[in-house]
């Protein structure tokens, strides 16, 4: 069976559903879109594809990774990678070719990428802060110096609350 995605961020949900599918009785395929792919979709990931491919590998509920996996599955892929089932998290354009080899993946639980980059965006001050403090410089971090001067204000002004 497939599962595809970006696999940005690896995050509790993922394992969740590998899990669950390889408890299941399942060879866990894992196709991983390319950085170009997830460009040409005008989509963003915090981590490169190297970096997602390679944590991928990691996670004992991975038989076999496909890199680059293409975003529209079509009959064709899936014969040519032996895969009968195909898993996700809605029926979209990227299944039109392959619904009746189509299963929705329902309950998963944890955070995903987009529930932990919105965890970090609401510390970003904190987060900063620590990283200067560890050596990395303001323009390291993406920060100018107009930006740094009033993160800086945000956490003395925090600081001064507590």
């Amino acid at each position: 069976m497939l599962v595809d995605g970006t696999f940005d961020l690896f995050s509790l949900k993922h394992m969740d559903i590998l899990k669950r599918l390889k408890e299941s009785g399942y060879i866990v395929v894992i196709g991983v879109y390319s950085d170009e792919e997830i460009r040409n979709l005008n989509l963003t990931t915090v981590m490169t594809e190297l970096e997602r491919v390679e944590t991928l590998k990691h996670s004992r509920y991975v038989d076999h990774i496909i890199f680059p996996s293409p975003y529209i599955v079509n009959p064709l892929f899936l014969q040519e990678n032996s895969i009968s089932t195909v898993f996700g998290d809605a029926l979209d354009e990227r299944y039109e070719l392959v619904t009746e080899n189509f299963k929705l993946i329902t309950n998963s639980q944890g955070a995903d990428a987009d529930e932990i980059i919105s965890r970090v965006l609401d510390q970003l001050d904190e987060y900063c802060e620590r990283n200067y403090s560890r050596g990395y410089s303001y323009e390291s971090m993406g920060l100018n110096t107009k930006e740094a001067t009033c993160m800086l204000l945000r956490l003395a002004h925090k600081k001064r609350l507590n």
